[in-house]
């Protein structure tokens, strides 16, 4: 009868499990069963006398007991001590060596305005009207840059870094040394690039160099504060930048670089010497040779323009100071310094190229105003090096003579360099496409055929930015009437040169990347704009600025750092070519890796409110450009109407849990229509 009393009691144990919480074990309603002394036989009578509730607790104590007795089965061998492991540290030299400095400003850490040397006169006299000592970042930094330009170092000196809070007086750190390297003779040569996250940045920075601007150096702030034309204007009036420091942000300055007009060539800093090279060589009509020895000849090439110079087949040899530490060339009878050297050191230098070997020789250093006052006093009369030295003033009737062929041969020089600039010109317009393009010697001379445009899986995979950008590649090419064939491929940008998609394969060649494929297209001859005038080519690539960069910037935000878009579109589109766990651990690390971009460019802080106030007013700025027109510049299509379309038919057809940005355009008719229009003409048949 006990037997029979028990069951009901563990049947009801049975349905109460079944409504138990998850965390209890599968089987924890299992009746168990256990061999007794007496014959092995099940037994519940023990249990009889108590309650539901008790008898769970017997079977949990039974458990933690059987949980016990099996832990005690695994032993530790040996008489082994378990200490906890100390943290290793692990810093790079350059860090564990730094130079520290009091981060609080107060009057025991600030220093005198005398201690630091090596200011030009004109800077240092507007330091003493506008500040009244040294912060420590500025006494621990200056010293150490600004000997570095009154006494050239033979190897190139390292890189600083500088790590202090905001408002401890970074700026200063570079703004007075680049003032100081360029000196009381401003060349109107590119001499220094400063980039900021932040329009207000570059702003903030501008007014820094404008208030120790001692001798006119021509300062650039690029950042889109002022319209893209009047930039230009600023940069380069007769299209070749004239600015000795460029202040920029990163977007600003891209879009300098990729348009053709910006005069900006990053890869051409130094062109003085060419220049006097082909001066000289038309003054001297072939009576001598020019050359120059240049950081880009090496090997052979350095070797054949050495030897004649040895010989006496090239008379005159253009050179910088480091360059010139490899000439060791004796019956050098004169050394020009067409620029004055800084201090004694470089002198004594430049001058033991002549006069080797107890031969005559001759040092001609031509300099005025303050700068030559500057050499004379403290570079060679303070060093005793004013020997045998005679100062000859040059009048302007002096020169009369010559005036007339001198300036023939600016002429020449001007159109050389025009023709120079023509050729170089011809250069793709986006800047990664150019490096692509070298490195994989693209031929855009082939036959079109074979074409593949190769983009993320389009419905499963693309992002907001990616399906948008990859629309506007097939929009492109279909108003260029070129044929191609979509591959979609699981993580396409890996076997993009950039990293980004679209990618366009024409036979062999590889062409990443909307712009990309724009330029590309453009080499064979196929231009969509080519019915645009010069003003008008130039308003469309400020347009699509707008489009690439602020409506791009949107999306990311959107995508990445929504958090409603993240957890339900974006965390499941970017993972879904994963398996378990990557789809889940690696668009965590993306994100990681797209809000650092964000916040390098100031728009990881930005509210969303802030968000779409910047998107509505490129939106606005877009359909009042458009207006009642077909397209954005008239009645035919060209490369921003692609661009364009891409962007907006993507949000407009993709379902976001921030419908905020499909009512931003839809409360534009034109952009709306605009859009429906676009599809119905090239993409349905």
């Amino acid at each position: 009868m006990k037997k029979k009393k028990a069951a009901p009691k563990r049947k009801r144990k049975q349905d109460s499990d079944e409504n138990s919480s998850d965390e209890d074990p599968p089987n924890a309603s299992e009746p168990t069963s256990s061999n007794d002394e007496d014959g092995g036989k099940e037994s519940y009578d023990d249990r009889s006398d108590f309650g539901e509730d008790e008898v769970m607790d017997i079977e949990e104590a039974a458990s933690s007991s059987r949980t016990e007795d099996y832990q005690k089965e695994f032993k530790i061998l040996g008489q082994t001590e378990f200490a906890p492991l100390e943290k290793i540290n692990v810093t790079t030299s350059w860090v564990s060596s730094a130079t520290l400095f009091p981060a609080e400003l107060n009057e025991n850490n600030l220093s005198d305005l005398s201690s630091v040397y090596g200011l030009p006169d004109g800077i240092f006299k507007l330091v003493k009207k506008r500040i009244k000592s040294w912060f420590p970042v500025q006494k621990s930094v200056l010293p150490s840059l600004l000997h570095d330009i009154t006494h050239v170092p033979p190897i190139r000196p390292r890189d600083i870094a500088i790590c202090a809070p905001t408002g401890s007086g970074k700026t200063l750190c570079y703004v007075l040394p680049i003032l100081a390297q360029i000196g009381s003779r401003p060349s109107g040569r590119l001499r220094a690039l400063v980039i900021a996250p932040v329009q207000t940045l570059v702003k903030q920075i501008e007014e820094e160099f404008l208030s120790f601007n001692a001798y006119g150096a021509k300062i650039a702030a690029l950042s889109g504060a002022t319209d893209f034309s009047k930039e230009q204007k600023q940069l380069a009036p007769d299209g070749t930048c004239l600015s000795d420091v460029i202040i920029s942000t990163p977007t600003r300055l891209m879009d300098h670089l990729t348009d053709r007009s910006s005069g900006i060539a990053l890869t051409s800093l130094r062109e003085s010497s060419q220049r006097l090279s082909i001066l000289i060589s038309r003054l001297a009509r072939s009576a001598f040779k020019v050359e120059q020895l240049t950081s880009d000849l090496f090997g052979n090439r350095r070797t054949k323009v050495l030897r004649r110079f040895k010989t006496g087949t090239t008379r005159v040899l253009i050179c910088s100071d480091v360059l010139s530490r490899g000439v060791d060339v004796e019956g050098i009878d004169c050394v020009v310094n067409y620029e004055l050297p800084k201090n004694d050191r470089l002198f004594v230098h430049r001058a033991g190229r002549t006069g080797r070997a107890g031969r005559p020789g001759h040092v001609l250093s031509l300099g005025e105003g303050e700068a030559r006052k500057i050499f004379v006093k403290n570079v060679l009369r303070k060093n005793g090096l004013w020997v045998n030295a005679e100062e000859e003033a040059i009048e302007r009737s002096m020169l009369e003579n010559h005036l007339s062929r001198y300036q023939k041969a600016l002429g020449y020089l001007k159109k050389k360099l025009e023709a120079n600039k023509a050729v170089a010109s011809d250069w793709m317009t986006g800047l990664l496409t150019e490096i692509v393009s070298n490195s994989l010697a693209l031929d855009a001379s082939q036959d079109w055929d074979d074409v593949y445009l190769y983009t993320p899986f389009l419905n499963d995979q693309a992002l907001l930015y990616e399906y948008a950008e990859c629309l506007a590649a097939q929009a492109f090419l279909r108003i260029a009437q070129l044929s191609y064939s979509v591959r979609q491929r699981p993580n396409a940008e890996f076997i993009s040169p950039s990293g980004k998609v679209p990618l366009l394969k024409v036979r062999r060649t590889l062409v990443p990347e909307f712009s990309g494929i724009v330029d590309f297209v453009a080499k064979k001859g196929i231009k969509l704009c080519a019915h645009l005038s010069d003003t008008q080519v130039a308003e469309m690539r400020a347009h699509m600025s707008l489009i690439d960069v602020l409506l791009r910037n949107v999306e990311l935000y959107i995508t990445w750092k929504h958090d409603d878009t993240y957890k339900q579109l974006t965390r499941y589109r970017y993972g879904s070519v994963y398996k378990w766990p990557l789809n889940w651990i690696l668009p965590a690390l993306k994100r990681r890796e797209i809000l650092t971009k964000l916040q390098d460019n100031g728009w990881a802080d930005k509210g969303v409110d802030e968000v779409l106030e910047q998107y509505d007013k490129a939106l606005r700025a877009l359909s009042a450009q458009l207006g009642s027109k077909p397209f954005l510049f008239g009645n035919q299509p060209t490369e921003a109407d692609a661009l364009l379309f891409g962007h907006l038919f993507t949000i407009i057809t993709t379902k976001l849990p921030c419908m905020d940005l499909k009512n931003a355009i839809l409360s534009y008719a034109n952009l709306q229509e605009f859009s429906t229009r676009f599809e119905t003409e090239y993409f349905k048949i």
